[in-house]
């Protein structure tokens, strides 16, 4: 009873300096937009409403591209840890968080950004992506923690309603921002080929329809040659070595 006592007790303390320092961390750098006014919009007559009906009709407006809604001050987050990669953010989750990058996969595993041990460790890279992003599939981990931190929220998409909600994260880097379109979650194995990078073309879109017949959400998003692939991945319970995977 003691012992249990005790890991319980290191497991909160863990969690809380992981919190804190991340908090701290977000507070220093990321600045979260405040959404835009709504526009003015002009009185018209009825007269006025009904002959615009029919141009309106003919020629719709063309939807606006929704920004990216935060802003990270990276000459500030880079002076205390040169490995961070990338900002990861979703808006109205958990998911606003630094991604680091070591020589392997195992630095960060169980480490916090300033070094210390600790069993949530801090999203990271894969050691073997390039750190600009140009390869054609990077893959990012993360503890899928009780708490919800991390990727503790990654199954969440098993849901539809859940996708629906959430359906497009933010990747913000030194040199660029990128809007991720979610396109499938599922639960598979560390041979998966979502963990590959192919080189051909034929390749890529055998992947890509593999992992959108496996997703546990549909999506609407449009997948053209030029884009890039993004995995989030995270241990679950299915079965021994199942991860949950994402991918925009």
């Amino acid at each position: 009873l003691l012992y249990s006592l005790y890991q319980i007790a290191v497991y909160l303390k863990e969690s809380f300096d992981n919190w804190k320092l991340l908090d701290e961390i977000t507070e220093q750098v990321v600045v979260i937009k405040e959404p835009s006014e709504e526009p003015d919009i002009p009185i018209v007559s009825k007269d006025t409403e009904e002959a615009d009906s029919a141009q309106t009709q003919e020629e719709p407006e063309e939807p606006i591209e929704e920004g990216v809604p935060i802003t990270v001050d990276f000459d500030r987050l880079l002076l205390n840890n040169k490995d961070v990669k990338a900002w990861l953010y979703c808006k109205d989750t958990l998911i606003n968080y630094p991604v680091a990058q070591a020589a392997d996969n195992d630095y960060y595993l169980h480490r916090l950004l300033n070094g210390t041990y600790n069993r949530a460790g801090t999203l990271f890279m894969e050691c073997t992506n390039k750190d600009d992003f140009s390869d054609w599939n990077t893959l990012i981990y993360g503890h899928n923690m009780k708490n919800n931190t991390m990727f503790g929220t990654l199954t969440d998409y098993r849901d539809q309603e859940y996708y629906d909600e959430h359906p497009v994260w933010y990747l913000l880097t030194p040199d660029g921002d990128y809007r991720i379109e979610l396109i499938s979650g599922f639960v598979t194995d560390t041979s998966s080929v979502i963990y590959s990078i192919p080189q051909t073309q034929e390749a890529k879109n055998e992947l890509v329809d593999a992992i959108m017949r496996k997703s546990n959400f549909k999506t609407n998003a449009t997948i053209s040659p030029e884009d890039k692939l993004i995995t989030f991945s995270t241990c679950t319970y299915e079965y021994d070595e199942a991860r949950y995977v994402l991918g925009g």
